[in-house]
C-alpha cells in the first residue's frame, strides 16, 4: 500500500455517529462542528493529517461510539 506524501495537508471530513450526542462531546472533537439528529450525530471539521484522524477516532471509541461512516469531502469552489 503507497501512502501519499502530502501528510502536511489538512482535509474536510465528515463523520457520522450513531445516536443524538450533545454538548458533551464538544472536548474531545476540537474545532469540529456537530449537527444533531434524532438517529444518528454529524461532525464537519478539518483534520491535520492522517495521525489526528487516527486520534480522534481513538477518542471516539474510548467513549463507547458507534461510527457509521467516515468521508473526507471538498471544500465548495
Amino acid at each position: 500500500m503507497l501512502w501519499s506524501s502530502r501528510s502536511d495537508e489538512t482535509k474536510r471530513y465528515e463523520i457520522r455517529i450513531a445516536g443524538p450526542i450533545g454538548d458533551e462531546l464538544a472536548p474531545y472533537v476540537e474545532n469540529m462542528t456537530s449537527v444533531v439528529h434524532p438517529t444518528e450525530t454529524v461532525l464537519h471539521g478539518d483534520i491535520a493529517d492522517q495521525a489526528a484522524l487516527h486520534g480522534l477516532l481513538e477518542r471516539l471509541h474510548s467513549l463507547g461510539l458507534e461510527l457509521i461512516e467516515l468521508r473526507s469531502i471538498s471544500d465548495p469552489g
